[in-house]
């Protein structure tokens, strides 16, 4: 797996995102789950960008909240031709409860 998130395989890397989120003492040389999830993003993982939607939402120990991110990948989602009816539709329920916080 490790080999595969190296070269770039946007599962791999979401894959690796989930595991490290998981194991709260695993730190590979301060890559953060946040950081995988973005690069599987852009690699057009759905899941990915949900996830990175919902950190930057949410906010965490390692992820100030940013409303304005996580409206940009939920929009993502909601435009990928690689999302399910599911996905988009939860995206846009995410980005209208953002919208309405304004």
């Amino acid at each position: 797996m490790f080999q595969a998130a190296y070269l770039g395989d946007s599962l791999a890397i979401y894959k690796l995102a989930v595991m490290i989120q998981e194991v709260e003492a695993c730190n590979i040389q301060n890559i953060t789950p946040l950081i995988l999830y973005e690069h599987a993003a852009d690699g057009g993982n759905v899941k990915a960008m949900m996830a990175a939607a919902y950190s930057y939402k949410e906010g965490g120990p390692d992820v100030s909240s940013d409303n304005g991110k996580a409206l940009d990948y939920y929009r993502r989602v909601v435009n990928s031709a690689d999302a399910t009816d599911e996905q988009k539709t939860e995206a846009r329920k995410k980005i209208a409860e953002i919208e309405n916080q304004r």
